[in-house]
């Protein structure tokens, strides 16, 4: 169904001027979506190549530290522990829950060190090279999709004078306006 037919008869057009518009409205929607698309995916590659956020990284390492001073302090208490029970001051249990304290404290500062190098790492090329081509997917399909969209735009192939309207808006879409060429 045509949607819109802006010439008269008698009017001089020049070549590409809108002679008629399909409905379009569901072509204009699929651009939207592409569009949509594209901006996501543009979205997740940066956000693949930029990595974690400052703030992530800076709360990262002071985790790293906090888990170091809390192994150190988790040493030290188990280094004095060591020496009481060489002396008979303390039992057997307190030294080995020191030692306890120790391998737990150690294995936490592992662990959010490991999460730090992960956060603080760069993207991995598998990682970027896959977003890249969903971006040129995406973009390919926004392409089309604006190509369908055109293809709904009826233009004049040259310069001249409409002759005959045989078409109004609302009308189907299986006739034509007629133009006769402008002369030169």
């Amino acid at each position: 169904m045509l949607r819109e037919v802006p010439v008269e008869e008698g009017q001089h057009l020049r070549s590409g001027q809108t002679i008629a518009v399909v409905d379009n409205a569901d072509y204009a929607a699929r651009v939207a979506e592409a569009r949509a698309t594209v901006d996501l995916r543009q979205a997740e590659l940066d956000r693949i190549v930029n990595g974690a956020r400052e703030q992530e990284r800076d709360e990262a390492a002071a985790s790293v530290q906090e888990a170091a001073a809390v192994m150190e302090n988790a040493r030290a208490e188990m280094a004095r522990k060591e020496s009481l029970f060489k002396t008979g001051d303390i039992s057997r249990s307190e030294e080995e829950r020191a030692e306890r304290e120790y391998r737990v404290a150690e294995a936490r500062l592992q662990e959010v060190s490991k999460h730090h190098a992960f956060l603080d790492a760069p993207a991995r090329t598998d990682e970027r090279g896959r977003a890249a081509a969903e971006l040129r997917l995406a973009q390919a399909q926004l392409a089309e999709s604006e190509a369908m969209l055109a293809k709904t735009v009826v233009r004049a192939p040259f310069d001249g004078t409409v002759l005959k309207r045989y078409q109004r808006r609302g009308s189907p879409c299986y006739r034509r306006v007629s133009t006769v060429p402008a002369s030169t």
